[in-house]
């Protein structure tokens, strides 16, 4: 049981510490009053109840005694998770912010490598949340453990995977990991974000797909003033007039392509990549 109550007040304080901290704030006060207005009304002695044969009601008073102690604990357990939650949520947004200002002021790959891949995954929270993007910090215990940020703009979903590699390249296995979970959970698009480069087949495997692929050089401009907009190539929707795959004679879908002489201009691409990857031009 112990480890039970451990595990639930666990949950709650890493809950409250991604929630911004003027809502876990907002939470502690409400969730004080509200149990401490409740332990009050508890501790006043009822009559006791009687079932039909006119006997003492065994499971009533068993109910109102275990609600009763709930709240006479709550009114000061459930407060104290979540104001030391908004403080360390404050204090993570500090030290984010601190992190973007001193990247700010010297733009240079030597500020990304003296970081501790904790510190930047930090910085890449700071970063998207200055795009404008809601930003969930995962966390964990290693430097290389799945997702990193969850991001969200609106109701679109985003995931990044965060690498601070100092001499090595960021292969195609990470990418194509992360377009698996991305598939897996529903997101529109991620990102991979790097304090080095990519290898050329990473690169490969995320064109056409909604992934972007972030490296030094990108990381240090999205520092800069005024910071471009990360913009991950979406698929659209297909319409009644989509034209026929010429490969396969599928629905093909309206494309962006993100690279090369025509980056930015769209294109008819087959529904069924990288299955099939038949083209068309637009028009």
């Amino acid at each position: 049981m112990p480890r039970r109550n451990h595990a639930l007040l666990d949950e709650l304080l890493s809950v409250a510490i991604k929630l911004p901290w003027q809502v876990s704030l907002l939470i502690t006060l409400l969730s004080y009053f509200i149990l401490h207005h409740y332990a009050g009304t508890l501790a006043i002695p009822t009559p006791v109840a009687t079932n039909a044969k006119g006997l003492p009601d065994i499971s009533g008073m068993l109910t109102h005694s275990l609600l009763s102690i709930f709240v006479s604990i709550g009114q000061y357990l459930i407060p104290a998770v979540f104001g030391l939650g908004a403080l360390l949520s404050l204090i993570q947004r500090k030290k984010q912010s601190s992190l973007s200002t001193h990247l700010k002021g010297a733009p240079t790959k030597e500020t990304l490598d003296n970081m501790s891949w904790r510190e930047f995954e930090h910085l890449c929270a700071a970063l998207f949340r200055e795009q404008g993007y809601k930003v969930d910090l995962q966390g964990g215990n290693q430097p290389d453990g799945g997702v990193d940020l969850r991001l969200s703009m609106g109701k679109d979903l985003y995931l990044v995977q965060c690498k601070h590699w100092k001499t090595r390249k960021v292969g195609v296995a990470t990418v194509r990991e992360l377009f698996g979970v991305m598939t897996s959970q529903g997101a529109v698009g991620g990102f991979v974000v790097a304090s080095g480069g990519f290898t050329q087949d990473a690169h490969d495997f995320a064109e056409g797909r909604s992934i972007k692929l972030v490296p030094a050089d990108k990381v240090l401009a999205m520092a800069g003033k005024p910071m471009p907009k990360i913009v991950v190539p979406q698929i659209q929707a297909n319409t009644d007039e989509s034209p026929a795959c010429p490969v396969c004679n599928n629905k093909m879908v309206l494309r962006t392509a993100s690279k090369g002489a025509q980056a930015g201009k769209q294109f008819w691409g087959c529904s069924l990549f990288p299955g099939c990857k038949g083209v068309r031009k637009l028009g």
